[in-house]
C-alpha cells in the first residue's frame, strides 16, 4: 500500500510516497541470517554455488516470487516446505 507521507518540519508542503507496510499484506519478506544460512546451504548442497550474506538481497528477490505463487507467508515457511516435500 502507497500512501503519501509529509517530510520532515522544515519541509512543510513537500510530500513524497512512503511504502508503509500494511496490516492486511499477509507475506513478511524480510529473512533473518539465520533462515539465509539455510537457504544458502542448500544452494551449495545442491549446485556447488556459494551465497555470502552480501546475496541477501538476490535470494530474497527470487524467493520471493516462489513464496507469493505458493500462497506461503514467510520465508522460514517455505523452508520447512522444501524439507518435508524432500523427505516424501
Amino acid at each position: 500500500m502507497v500512501q503519501t507521507a509529509a517530510l520532515k518540519s522544515s519541509n512543510i508542503g513537500v510530500q513524497r510516497p512512503d511504502v508503509i507496510e500494511s496490516a492486511s499484506d499477509p507475506f513478511d519478506l524480510s529473512i533473518s541470517d539465520e533462515v539465509f544460512h539455510l537457504f544458502s546451504n542448500l544452494v551449495y548442497r545442491t549446485s556447488g554455488i556459494k551465497l555470502g550474506l552480501s546475496k541477501k538481497g538476490l535470494l530474497v528477490s527470487r524467493l520471493a516470487k516462489r513464496l507469493k505463487a505458493h500462497g506461503i507467508r514467510r520465508f522460514h515457511d517455505y523452508y520447512k516446505r522444501y524439507k518435508t516435500a524432500k523427505k516424501n
